[in-house]
């Protein structure tokens, strides 16, 4: 074996270790001609949801309608969001385009966080800004595709003649530029900066090739060094400006780069909006609105943001979460699951086998019916046609109310989350949690901010009120019934103001003027008795505070009405997807429980009727190679010697675990044989469930100890 080879593996003698392929396609490609230019992986799951089958399900036009809905909502916040960043920077390079100093390369450092998966959406947008008004020449790179200066300098080179695929980085000779395939489509493999400037010259053009380098802190410092230096020495000849994104900080290019390259940029610094931030606009502007056509439960929607804060700090792994649950509910209650569509929702609420079947089912759909009694009662059970206009009416009602109730949810958070400690939280989605499955204000919290209105100044009351008449005069277009409740509330709001404008020059909140109560000439019994009446009653209130309390009576009359818990309605289960038990099946998976499962049960996961077979029958035949090692290796103590571990394997592989008493016990094990175990190890090694020691050439050693998986 070569000692060149950098893998170091017991099954390097098996593995066959061949030349990259390149990324160029075929003139049979599956995807040439498809919709999802530049894009295989577009292509590829393109693909793999037409194999699934679920178009052809007759739940799959409403589900696509939901996603597309919210799809189009996702992109429109992510414009706004990231719409001040790309004017800035489109600003930046615009005004450095017309300076001419000859050695400055203008540099624009873009913090990005460490939210990864979203990284790609703001370097598109960026790109797409960045052709629009400064340059076409806009080259996006990644660390993976230039490991050295040639490699950098031909991925520039390719990218500008041939668009956005990116060349395989090779490392066979030194040649100055190679181009290899037919006309259409070249594969660049190393450049100079002479090649560069030749292509620029022969476009004819004088606006600067801009070069993104999506991750700063993977490239090789030496080779960001080489290309900032040919850059600038060759800035009067090709104009080039540069964007940094950077995962970290700012301080992150002054450790990668030296100063005599730092001299040479013109760096300003633009930092994108905190996660959280993003995370928030997207509950608030998208999901709990009307414009979402689809509900979470209040554990489930909990789990998905404990996931977003606590792992990844990203929106695109939220949304696919969010995604999924959509399509789970979907997939399970198929074309009955109800969505914000009332034409559509009456339309299915007619249907005959969900009057038969499906809605007797519903656990809320039984309590609704054991409300009723006598006559009313046997048609909720048996008559098909009273069943359909009850099920029109409580789906219609349904979806309704939950419009008033993320209303009701704004208006809370409007009144509770400025006062100390946010006893309710500071965010819609905390009150969501709550107040979708249970009575929010029967809570100890809610009581405690009730509590905190009544101490509250006059000016402080007036603002709260006034803003909470805002939002809910902007759902009154929608909502006529809010009209009841904003009489209600102007009226009180008004005869407060009025009070409190009288007596402002005396101080910002009325003071208490209770009547002096005469204690002396009393005997110690009396003075008892009359302290124990005076703590029993109430303390006298003036007007201000009287006004002030029909305020908050009329504040708290409207919450309860409008946060009634969707989950205590009717048919609640078809609008609401709240399968905590499943969402974490799926969504939080204990990477090494399922791995020890899936290796030790095969059939967990695979659900063939080959692997099924309980534990006290040992190990099957048909289970795979690396499960057989698996539970081979589960049997030995600390040190593993290979050949007993191969003895072990072979005499389940070829004979079926049955031993053979007319054979010799060292018999000859066959070439494929040694192949699959060899194979089969290596897999294990990967996984770390053993790995090689010095100390017996022929061994290896155990690393994990102890399995719950039976």
């Amino acid at each position: 074996m070569e000692s060149s080879m950098e893998t170091s593996s017991m099954s390097t003698g098996v593995f066959v270790y061949k030349r990259k392929k390149s990324k160029t396609r075929s003139s049979g490609s599956p995807y040439k001609g498809s919709p999802y230019k530049g894009s295989p992986n577009k292509a590829r799951r393109a693909v793999h949801v037409e194999m699934t089958g679920y178009p052809s399900e007759p739940w799959y036009p409403a589900y696509k309608s939901v996603l597309t809905s919210l799809e189009d909502e996702v992109e429109k916040m992510y414009s706004q969001m990231f719409a001040q960043l790309l004017e800035n920077v489109s600003s930046f390079f615009e005004s450095k385009s017309s300076a001419k100093n000859a050695n400055e390369i203008p540099t624009a450092c873009i913090l990005t966080g460490i939210n990864l998966p979203d990284h790609s959406i703001i370097y598109n947008a960026l790109e797409k800004r960045l052709v629009s008004d400064v340059t076409p020449h806009v080259v996006l790179l990644s660390s993976r595709t230039c490991s050295t200066t040639r490699h950098l300098l031909g991925q520039i080179l390719n990218k500008c003649q041939f668009g956005e695929f990116e060349m395989d980085v090779e490392s066979a000779d030194d040649s100055d530029c190679e181009f290899a395939g037919n006309q259409s489509r070249k594969r660049a493999i190393k450049c100079t900066f002479a090649d560069v400037v030749d292509w620029y010259n022969n476009q004819g053009s004088e606006k600067p090739i801009i070069v993104v380098l999506t991750d700063f802190e993977a490239f090789a410092s030496n080779v960001l060094g080489d290309f900032i230096y040919l850059a600038s020495e060759h800035r009067k000849v090709l104009p080039m400006a540069l964007v940094f994104g950077v995962a970290t900080t700012e301080t992150a290019v002054h450790d990668s780069l030296p100063h005599r390259i730092m001299s040479r940029l013109a760096m300003e610094t633009f930092a994108t909006k905190n996660s959280k931030e993003f995370l928030n606009h997207l509950i608030n502007e998208v999901i709990l609105t009307p414009k979402c056509l689809f509900r979470l439960g209040g554990d489930v929607f909990r789990m998905l943001t404990d996931i977003f804060l606590f792992y990844d700090f990203s929106i695109q792994s939220f949304l696919q979460k969010f995604k999924f649950c959509l399509l789970t509910h979907f997939a399970d209650k198929g074309i009955f699951a109800l969505y914000s569509k009332e034409d559509l929702t009456i339309e299915i609420m007619k249907s005959k086998e969900l009057a038969k079947s499906i809605v007797p089912k519903l656990k809320s759909y039984r309590k609704f019916v054991e409300k009723h009694q006598g006559e009313e009662k046997l048609n909720l059970l048996t008559n098909d046609e009273h069943i359909k206009d009850t099920l029109i009416c409580l789906a219609t009602g349904l979806l309704e109310h939950f419009n008033y109730f993320l209303v009701g949810l704004k208006c809370l958070l409007e009144m509770t989350a400025f006062l100390p400690q946010q006893p309710l939280g500071r965010q819609l989605s905390d009150m969501y949690f709550e107040a979708v499955s249970q009575k929010v204000w029967l809570k100890p919290e809610y009581i405690k901010c009730v509590s905190l209105w009544k101490h509250l100044s006059g000016v402080e009351m007036e603002e709260k009120v006034d803003k909470l008449l805002e939002i809910l005069e902007e759902s009154l277009g929608d909502l006529p019934d809010l009209e009841e409740w904003i009489t209600k509330i102007t009226a009180a709001n008004e005869k407060l103001k009025k009070i409190f404008s009288g007596q402002k020059s005396a101080s910002c909140s009325p003071k208490k003027q209770n009547k002096p109560t005469e204690l002396s000439g009393l005997s110690r019994i009396q003075l008892q008795q009359q302290l124990k009446e005076l703590s029993k009653s109430s303390p006298s209130q003036n007007k201000f505070e009287l006004a002030r309390d029909e305020v908050i009576k009329s504040i708290e009359q409207m919450l309860k009405t409008l946060l009634v818990p969707p989950k205590e309605l009717p048919l609640h289960e078809l609008l609401l997807f709240d399968n905590l038990d499943l969402a974490k099946k799926e969504l939080m998976g204990n990477s090494r429980l399922a791995l020890n499962k899936a290796l030790f049960n095969p059939h967990h996961y695979l659900k063939c009727k080959c692997c099924e077979q309980k534990y006290e029958e040992g190990i099957s035949t048909s289970y795979p190679d690396v499960c057989i090692s698996y539970h081979l290796h589960l049997e030995f103590m600390k040190h593993i010697n290979l050949y007993d571990w191969l003895q072990s394997f072979n005499l389940i592989v070829e004979r079926g675990g049955k031993h053979d008493d007319d054979e010799e016990e060292d018999c000859k094990i066959s070439t494929k044989t040694q192949a699959r175990f060899t194979q089969s190890i290596a897999d294990l090694q990967f996984l770390g469930f053993i790995k090689p020691t010095a100390r017996k050439a022929d061994h290896v050693l155990r690393l994990t100890w102890g399995n719950n998986c039976a």
